[in-house]
């Protein structure tokens, strides 16, 4: 259920751990990133079925919006989800720069994927979200769901880090809110990851200041 604690010392712990190590520290971010979207525009059963896994680290979590024909221009993203006739959705389309898209650290990873549905307008105003998770079912009955890394990013730093290029192929998603508003449901996740931007830079600043001095004080 969490201590309550106020966010001002989330950001103090968060100063430290990205000092630390920025590459592992960008994977609790989106986790609470996906938790807060959760809580605000998830069904009382999608929030029930997820937000307890993201909150106890059984679940990670992604934020995957970008594809390879749109970059940052984000209406002209063409990944489809087709609704199917249990409610459900299949979702094909490929999306680059997924940091942490996929990884061993925790059982479950729920990627939160902006795409079309059929007949949708075009530009951001026919992007609704959807909830994507690596694995399907639930106990003996889980399988993997229809998503893969088709590669690994080269970056000249955050190695440490796995950015990949996601291919989903008919994979099973739920819708998360109306269609057709899912960029203002998923920037309840970018502006909590953007808090968080900010954070980073102390702490990496903080850090190289750190070794600085030391390196300073040992010189002759």
């Amino acid at each position: 259920g969490g201590q309550g604690l106020p966010r001002v010392l989330q950001v103090a712990f968060a100063e430290m751990t990205n000092g630390a190590n920025l590459a592992f520290s960008m994977l609790p971010v989106t986790i609470r990133a996906a938790a807060k979207l959760l809580l605000e525009h998830g069904s009382p059963e999608v929030v029930q079925r997820f937000v307890p896994g993201l909150v106890d680290g059984s679940c990670a979590a992604t934020i995957v919006i970008s594809e390879p024909q749109a970059g940052s221009d984000v209406g002209r993203a063409q990944s489809l989800a087709v609704p199917q006739p249990d409610g459900s959705y299949h979702l094909t389309g490929t999306k680059v720069f997924i940091s942490n898209g996929d990884h061993e650290l925790a059982p479950q990873i729920l990627h939160m994927v902006l795409a079309r549905t059929p007949g949708a307008a075009a530009g951001t105003r026919g992007l609704s979200l959807f909830l994507v998770p690596k694995y399907c079912g639930e106990g003996g009955a889980r399988r993997r769901n229809a998503v893969r890394v088709a590669r690994l990013e080269h970056k000249m730093g955050l190695k440490a880090s796995p950015t990949c290029v996601l291919e989903f192929d008919g994979a099973e998603a739920i819708r998360i809110g109306p269609e057709g508003r899912g960029l203002q449901a998923m920037f309840a996740m970018v502006n909590t990851m953007r808090l968080e931007v900010a954070v980073q830079g102390v702490g990496i600043a903080g850090a190289a200041t750190g070794r600085a001095l030391r390196y300073a004080a040992e010189r002759l």
